[in-house]
């Protein structure tokens, strides 16, 4: 059910607007978040469980692709782990990397900049 991947997808973009990491992809993160909350109201009001083709690739790839770079960047340096900052019980920051500088190096396609 296409539901389930838009959620998650939304989820991930929420979560990347309010990280301070990705705050200059604010506004492309924003308008991708109201893209898949229209689709999901669509989905919705139409009760159909596809959306007309094309129209949600887009965006489903726009957050697949975030974390498709992500795993590419932490598996090519050897983490074991990787996560938001505010999702950690306890952090020492002194043993920290941030991959978002990395991440958004790979994605200027993906928001225009």
């Amino acid at each position: 059910m296409l539901s389930v991947p838009l959620h998650w997808d939304l989820s991930l973009i929420q979560k990347l607007i309010s990280s301070p990491e990705f705050s200059d992809l604010h506004a492309g993160l924003v308008e991708l978040g109201e893209k898949v909350q229209s689709l999901e109201r669509e989905l919705e009001a139409s009760g159909i469980a596809r959306p007309r083709k094309g129209k949600t690739s887009k965006i489903s790839s726009s957050a697949s692709v975030l974390t498709r770079v992500t795993w590419e960047i932490a598996r090519a340096q050897g983490y074991a782990l990787v996560l938001r900052k505010e999702e950690a019980l306890y952090l020492d920051g002194s043993q920290l990397e941030d991959l978002s500088p990395q991440v958004k190096e790979r994605l200027p396609e993906l928001f225009g900049s």
